[in-house]
């Protein structure tokens, strides 16, 4: 099976001291890594409290550095009894998933990251994929 690696910087926003803003609240810049294969899609995200408006960091007490918030999946079919559908889901060409993830999980790809590079974190998504993904054909199996 082949798979398709894609690394996503996701923009944060900073919207706390903009009047013309209808929206409130920030949010630091996101980094997803993202394992396409045939019947799903594997994220790891990881959050930072980088924000646009980096200048202003020295005045806010951030909370936390690096955080690993997800390792998670989006699937085409149900990988568990009752799963809801996700009506919109950017991570597959269906524009709809199965998702489900843990920030739990994520320390350990956190620490594959740190301590082996990049190349343990495909692997570990890879096995990740493999361990839970229930393909078409297993699914009816399952029923």
């Amino acid at each position: 099976m082949s798979f398709r690696r894609e690394i996503k910087w996701e923009p944060g926003f900073d919207h706390r001291n903009d009047p013309k803003k209808k929206q409130y609240g920030c949010h630091g810049l996101q980094i997803r890594f993202l394992l396409h294969g045939e019947h799903a899609t594997v994220q790891f995200l990881l959050m930072t409290p980088w924000l646009p408006t980096w200048e202003r960091l020295s005045k806010i007490n951030t909370i936390f550095d690096v955080l690993p918030a997800d390792l998670g999946y989006h699937a085409d079919i149900p990988q568990y009894e009752n799963q809801t559908l996700t009506d919109k889901c950017d991570c597959r060409p269906s524009g709809k998933c199965y998702y489900d993830g843990s920030g739990l999980n994520a320390d350990e790809t956190f620490r594959l990251l740190v301590t082996k590079g990049e190349e343990a974190v495909w692997k570990h998504m890879d096995d990740y994929y493999h361990s839970l993904i229930t393909q078409p054909s297993k699914a009816k199996e399952m029923r």
